[in-house]
């Protein structure tokens, strides 16, 4: 990225996932150049001044509505998607979102090949696959948030569980839209594999299947559409983060697959190092043989989507 495009962020969509990605931002204690963009330009106006009467309780930035064609100056583009209208069907979000993924496609391609891409907006594994192929950017530049908002939250309840630091706990929920699982193989607390400390706790089994049906339940109600906002904003905002400092920090984020795992030209969630460039690499964790039908499953259903 060059020195302007460097401190750069442009945010496509002023929903509340956009909102709580700009505000999060804002809190990081980073100073780069934010963009507002939406279909909507004054819904974008109102939200960078809002943003800008916050900074004098937070970080001084620069803060303001832009058009789609300023995305070109931004080194890091992140597609929150556009607010859910009432009565609204998942079709025609998708539809919208598609569109808003289009007009970006326009302004990046050719003007800004080095741009990394987030994408927030749901469903978030198709929308991934669609950025990737409209801008044709390489796939290392277009992440999606994926599942590191599950991934966050699975870990923060069995460290609530276990009575540790969440940040002591390594465990991953993998997939996509088609079905998401925890990968209780590898996962573990303090180096102990998580069947060693359901051992030592006298906890069977069932318990960990029932931490993930909370993970699972609260990510996918629909009656509490605005519960997961301030996750994914801070999700998003956290890639950004290892994006502009080039951490090499591995998430459960969403990328079109190309014969890892056994699967091509789907996008998933699976573990990567992101880091300055976008995708530094994708990492191949073991799997059992119930996690590996899982996850072929998850890709068989996103390629069905896909030619759909």
């Amino acid at each position: 990225m060059n020195p302007i495009a460097q401190t750069t962020i442009a945010a496509l969509g002023a929903g509340n996932t956009g909102a709580s990605f700009a505000y999060s931002l804002l809190l990081s204690g980073f100073n780069p150049r934010i963009l507002i963009v939406d279909p909507e330009q004054k819904k974008a106006e109102e939200q960078a001044l809002d943003l800008q009467q916050a900074m004098i309780f937070s970080h001084p930035h620069e803060v303001r509505a832009a058009s789609m064609a300023e995305v070109a100056r931004a080194g890091i583009i992140v597609i929150c998607g556009v607010e859910k209208q009432k009565e609204e069907g998942a079709s025609e979000l998708l539809r919208r979102n598609l569109n808003l993924i289009e007009q970006a496609a326009v302004e990046i391609a050719g003007a800004n090949p080095h741009a990394v891409l987030l994408v927030g907006a749901a469903p978030v594994d198709l929308l991934t696959y669609a950025a990737w192929k409209t801008t044709g950017l390489p796939r290392s530049q277009v992440i999606g948030a994926g599942t590191i908002a599950e991934t966050a939250t699975l870990r923060y309840l069995l460290g609530k569980h276990f009575r540790v630091d969440p940040q002591s706990v390594h465990a991953y929920v993998l997939g996509g839209n088609g079905g998401r699982f925890p990968v209780w193989s590898s996962a573990t607390i303090a180096g102990m594999y998580i069947t060693e400390v359901c051992k030592a706790h006298g906890c069977p089994p069932s318990v960990l299947q029932a931490l993930f049906n909370q993970v699972r339940d609260r990510m996918a109600d629909p009656e509490h559409p605005g519960a997961r906002e301030f996750s994914a904003g801070a999700g998003l905002s956290r890639l950004a983060a290892a994006v502009l400092r080039n951490e090499n920090h591995v998430f459960s984020i969403s990328t079109v697959l190309q014969k890892q795992y056994g699967l091509n030209n789907v996008a998933l969630s699976v573990p990567a190092v992101i880091g300055e460039k976008g995708i530094d690499r994708i990492l191949r964790i073991e799997l059992n043989d119930e996690e590996v039908a899982e996850l072929l499953f998850c890709g068989q259903k996103i390629a069905e989507s896909i030619d759909a």
